[in-house]
């Protein structure tokens, strides 16, 4: 959706375009191994912008002792080296989870880059089942986060910075 108009300060004509996203993926099973590759690219503006390219997949693992655990990989360009507004990044998560009682124990552990900036972020979290019934279900999850690193592909990129997080969160679903 393209549409030319004239401003009438500066009477240059000024095109207007909406921004697309398109994902493909496809689930794919090998025995206890499920894999599921994905491919997002974004488009639309004008001929001189410039739009991501992702491309990476999740793998669902065979149970480790008891938990689910998955893997998942994704790296993500910029433009082309060169370009303003150039970037590379990518991102690694490892995750398990287990039911336990009414509830979910879920940890994760991810590893982003940004041109040469690392972090990290851990999570671990349970999320009790307070109530279930006929009319929804109510759940609390508390949350431990650690995040390393900080601003990753910025001017104010931290190496050092470390945050600690407790949250408590409270979901309401009604049917």
């Amino acid at each position: 959706n393209v549409v030319e108009r004239t401003e009438p300060v500066e009477g240059d004509p000024v095109d207007d375009c909406d921004d697309f996203t398109l994902g493909m993926d496809a689930s794919l099973t090998f025995g206890s191994v499920s894999v599921t590759p994905r491919f997002l690219t974004s488009f639309g503006g004008t001929e001189d912008d410039i739009y991501p390219t992702t491309l990476g997949g999740d793998m669902l693992l065979p149970n480790i002792a008891g938990f689910d655990s998955g893997i998942s990989y994704y790296m993500s360009a910029n433009g082309e080296e060169g370009d303003e507004g150039y970037y590379k990044a990518d991102l690694m998560r490892f995750s398990l989870t287990r039911s336990i009682n009414d509830g979910k124990l879920k940890f994760s552990y991810v590893m982003a880059s940004k041109d040469d900036d690392k972090v990290s972020y851990l999570w671990l979290s349970y999320t009790h089942i307070c109530y279930k019934g006929d009319m929804g279900e109510v759940t609390m999850t508390p949350t431990f986060r650690l995040q390393t690193g900080s601003n990753a592909g910025s001017e104010n990129f931290d190496k050092d910075y470390s945050r600690s997080k407790i949250e408590l969160t409270t979901q309401i679903k009604f049917k």
